[in-house]
């Protein structure tokens, strides 16, 4: 997968199906909450997105999956991108 830096609509289209295809492979549920995420565009409520997360042990898992997928996108994005995902402090990737 190319690394992406925030340029161009087209770029970003190829770049967030190869994200969601690689995340789906691992935990297609994963890949179920960025979709989600992505239709909401900027009033996302993640209340309404993880609503089916309720026991304690799930949301740890939904946490521990946002870990990681700051983790990856940090490593896959440069440039302006790359500057918006640093600027989520909390190491959120579901937020990032």
């Amino acid at each position: 997968m190319d690394k992406y830096d925030g340029q161009g609509k087209s770029n970003w289209r190829e770049f967030s199906f190869q994200f969601k295809t690689a995340v789906g492979m691992g935990n297609p549920k994963a890949r179920s909450f960025l979709e989600e995420i992505q239709k909401a565009g900027k009033d996302i409520n993640f209340n309404v997105i993880f609503e089916d997360v309720v026991e304690p042990e799930d949301r740890a898992q939904v946490d521990r999956l946002g870990a990681e997928i700051y983790a990856m996108l940090s490593s896959l994005l440069t440039g302006d991108a790359l500057t918006v995902v640093r600027g989520i402090r909390t190491g959120d990737g579901w937020l990032a």
